[in-house]
């Protein structure tokens, strides 16, 4: 089937893998050359295609020596021989279809691009394992109290807000409009749809009196169809006895006088997570009366597919059939992956893919989207509320939330359009064509994952409703700003025509573009163009004029208000424009007096002497707009200078404070900076300076006006206590300043404070000094008690010993 109606769809992102995707140990499969097809399927016949390992032979030489390499063992028809039905698949070439078992511990891979190699292979391929769409969350629902509805006696048809939002759960008319359409048609018993699935529980009260009696259990291949909770799930939205009294209603399932949708159940998963044949089931589907074919299931990973599938869904879309249509539908759910990209079957052109909402009307958090998604419907949302999609499980009732929950919504719709409009003649493009042109269109917003949730959210009463032909078209004339975008309103005659679709052109994109699908026009260049609605119904046309116009400033704003400019230096100014993106942009600048402030063409600021004057800016689009800043000339800084000036010397752990000059002093702009070249000796806060470790810093304070700098170097010193000092004051107790010295050498010692002065100078030091000081201002006299720093330097060596010592009395 061909997807005829996408609208306003974006391209979706393909997320990328670490590793290659899992595929069935042992398994591959194979479509045979019709020439070797028959070979084969005599050997078959003889039961001669399962065999001990290595031994399976079709009569080919290089054919049978891959079977022993890799130890075959059988060799099985994907689609079995069909019966009254054989010959379809023969014309479908079902039948050259196999499906190959070889030892499970080979590399498939390899294994598969061998085969593949062969003139008697048409294709070989991995089979990837298949998963239920899993719904994201389930438990048993305990039956509530009954609560009346006013559209069916179903106790908890109030809680399936997805039929019928009255706000009960999320945003009130978020639901499929369902009970407007049971006033028009409730199902039929000549509409079977087939739920490809895990197994219905067909004994289920609330399904029992729509189960059509056929079903295949496609994991052990019996006709025992066994109870499932996912598959029941599905197919009690779709069908569910409705208007019986008990439990839940079902989208086609009648008005409670038997006259419901059938449901038959092609079973390929089960409780012990068993995984059967879906190609087969599908196949199986369309030869015993299903016209609609749900599947709730997919791959594990994207970009992944088993070579079958395809020709298994072509094959129900030609040949299924009934008095309601001619010919089958294929529905898959979108998959829970919260991802873009190809998720197959759902990707696939030839089924109708189906993403979830939940009850706000959004993208419901776990689904799937991008452009080959056809139409989305409820799925419930957990991070909305507990409340999901309720429907039946095995033998209970159960909320369970996946895009595998909003699938059947769109099979139980489709099977009441069949029921409304089917007939021998019907076609599934027909059909496709209803369910799209009838949904109502998402919000253009990203939050709603504007054009890749297909058609939008799926309408049961439009979908059901008699089909209203447009009879005419009409446009309003529009203007649009230069580089802004609005939509145009089309008013379609009449106003509740079934077929809203409009496709758009423009005359002059290169002036305006148009939305083709969606009618937003953007202004490109100033001018007009001619923009052309034609509706998809009878394709009436109408025309309008749309003129791109400037967009023209409403104010603008010079930045700063007041700007300081040194003497005869040059600054500018930020603009403003209020809206932001006003068309023209040049500006006439003027000065109120440029002996104080020069302003050139382009903005540039001369302060011209020492005061302040007003500049002015006007735009030159016509509006009219200005504003201006207050200029303000000052004296710029042309130096600095560190007081006190010289080295400074600190004992580790003490604190001093540097003072910065700056030059002139009447410089407007006094803010400094300091820094330090060795933040572990000494850090430098704001001038304030701390000896952090012995060693040497360079201290830079740089002015914030010309970046002007001054220096000082900071010597620190490791702090000494009073035994490592000496006490001159008579009593006959550490009177000496002693040092330790080498009897091979001779000392020159120089003592000195912090500032630098020099208290005393030994050309040839002998452990003599005993506090008098022979330089300075206390020469002949002891120097005051404190801290003094000495060098102590060896004549032969050169070493230098360098530290402190303390004088007390």
């Amino acid at each position: 089937m061909r997807k005829l109606f996408l609208i306003g769809l974006l391209a979706g992102l393909s997320a990328g893998y670490a590793q290659s995707p899992k595929v069935l140990p042992g398994v591959m499969e194979i479509q045979l050359q019709p020439e070797i097809a028959e070979q084969v399927h005599q050997l078959h016949q003889a039961q001669r295609l399962n065999v001990t390992p290595g031994q399976l032979q079709v009569g080919v030489k290089r054919f049978d020596e891959l079977n022993a390499q890799y130890n075959a063992v059988s060799l099985e028809r994907i689609f079995p021989d069909a019966g009254e039905h054989e010959e379809k698949h023969r014309r479908a070439g079902l039948h050259l279809w196999y499906r190959l078992k070889v030892n499970e511990s080979a590399d498939m891979h390899e294994a598969v691009k061998a085969y593949d190699t062969l003139n008697e292979i048409s294709t070989a391929s991995v089979v990837y394992p298949i998963k239920r769409i899993q719904a994201v969350s389930a438990e048993d629902a305990i039956p509530a109290e009954p609560v009346p509805a006013a559209t069916s006696n179903d106790p908890r048809f109030s809680e399936q807000w997805h039929y019928h939002n009255t706000g009960q759960t999320g945003t009130a008319d978020v639901d499929i409009n369902l009970p407007e359409a049971w006033d028009i048609t409730t199902g039929s018993t000549d509409v079977m749809v087939a739920v490809v699935d895990g197994g219905i529980d067909y004994t289920h009260p609330d399904i029992a009196a729509n189960w059509s009696g056929t079903g295949w259990n496609f994991i052990n291949n019996s006709s025992v169809v066994t109870a499932e909770n996912h598959g029941t799930h599905v197919a009690g939205t779709i069908a569910a006895v409705s208007n019986n009294g008990i439990g839940v209603a079902g989208i086609a399932g009648g008005n409670g006088s038997g006259n419901g949708v059938r449901l038959m159940s092609c079973q390929i998963f089960d409780n012990n997570d068993g995984n059967g044949n879906a190609a087969a089931a599908i196949i199986y589907a369309a030869d015993n009366g299903a016209v609609i074919c749900q599947n709730s299931w997919g791959y594990e990973e994207k970009d992944v597919y088993n070579s079958s599938d395809l020709p298994a869904i072509r094959y129900f879309i030609a040949n299924a059939g009934s008095s309601k249509m001619k010919g089958g539908i294929v529905i898959f759910a979108a998959g829970n992956n919260h991802d873009s990209g190809k998720w197959y079957p759902a990707a696939w052109e030839e089924v109708v893919a189906v993403a979830a909402i939940g009850p706000t009307g959004r993208r419901a958090w776990y689904s799937n989207y991008d452009t080959w998604v056809d139409i989305s419907a409820p799925g419930g949302d957990s991070q909305v509320t507990s409340r999901t999609v309720l429907s039946t499980i095995s033998s209970n009732y159960g909320w369970m939330e996946g895009t595998s929950m909003a699938c059947p919504h769109v099979s139980g719709v489709a099977a009441l359009v069949l029921s409304r409009f089917g007939s021998e003649t019907y076609t599934p493009d027909l059909l496709l064509n209803q369910l799209l042109v009838t949904a109502t269109p998402l919000p253009n917003e990203p939050r709603y994952q504007s054009g890749q949730m297909g058609a939008g959210l799926i309408d049961a009463f439009k979908a059901v409703s008699e089909f209203v032909a447009v009879s005419g078209i009409t446009l309003s004339p529009a203007d649009v700003y230069l580089g802004h975008s609005d939509t145009l309103q089309a008013t379609i005659i009449p106003a509740d025509a079934t077929d809203q679709r409009i496709q758009w052109a423009s005359s002059h994109p290169d002036i305006v573009t148009v939305d083709e699908r969606k009618g937003v026009v953007t202004g490109i260049a100033e001018g007009a163009a001619t923009i052309t609605a034609v509706t998809n119904d009878g394709g009436f046309a109408a025309t309008t004029t749309v003129n791109v116009l400037p967009v023209l400033a409403d104010s603008i704003r010079l930045v700063p208000q007041r700007l300081i400019v040194n003497l005869n230096a040059t600054a500018g100014v930020g603009i403003q424009f209020y809206p932001f993106d006003v068309t023209y942009k040049e500006l006439e600048w003027h000065s109120h007096d440029e002996t104080i402030a020069l302003v050139d063409d382009a903005g540039q600021i001369t302060g011209m002497k020492l005061d302040s004057a007003y500049v002015v800016a006007t735009i030159q689009d016509g509006s009219g707009e200005k504003d201006s800043c207050l200029v303000v000339v000052v004296q710029p800084v042309i130096g600095v200078e560190i007081h006190p000036a010289g080295a400074i010397r600190l004992v580790k752990g003490d604190t001093t404070t540097l003072h910065a000059e700056i030059i002139p002093a009447d410089a407007q702009n006094k803010t400094v900076f300091w820094s330090t070249s060795a933040s572990k000796n000494v850090t430098v806060n704001n001038g304030l300076l701390t000896a952090k470790a012995p060693g040497e810093a360079i201290i830079t304070v740089t002015t914030e006006d010309g970046n002007h700098t001054a220096t000082a170097r900071v010597e620190v010193y490791e702090a000494e206590h009073a035994p490592q000092g000496f006490s001159p004051n008579g009593d006959g107790v550490n009177e000496y300043f002693v040092c330790t010295l080498d009897s091979r050498d001779s000392y020159a010692l120089t003592v000195f404070d912090r500032s630098g002065q020099v208290h005393y100078r030994s050309s040839n030091y002998q452990n003599d000094w005993e506090g008098t000081a022979n330089t300075g201002p206390h020469a002949g006299n002891k120097v005051p008690a404190g801290t003094y720093f000495y060098s102590l330097s060896a004549k032969k060596t050169g070493q230098v010993t360098t530290g402190f010592v303390v004088v007390k009395y």
